[in-house]
């Protein structure tokens, strides 16, 4: 493979996965992790200043690891 084969092609794979996540679907990369999206509600904040304002509805996106790569990152394995 060559480089600009290499490029697009991880291009083109986050793209569809911020469109899936995008969709509320869930992306699991078997051995490494989930990613989902969660939904932040309209809440009210207030600065130290005395500012106050409204945070709108919000997606937020979580990774969350899976054991092979908990293992790897505790040193209990060698590789991926």
């Amino acid at each position: 493979m060559d480089k600009a084969f290499c490029k697009d092609f991880v291009k083109e794979f986050f793209r569809a996965m911020s469109y899936e996540l995008k969709a509320g679907r869930e992306i699991t990369v078997v051995g490494f992790g989930k990613f989902k999206t969660d939904t932040v509600p309209e809440h009210e904040y207030h600065t130290p200043d005395g500012r106050r304002g409204v945070c709108k509805t919000k997606l937020k996106a979580k990774f969350y690891a899976g054991e092979k790569l908990k293992d790897f990152l505790e040193d209990k394995i060698d590789e991926m």
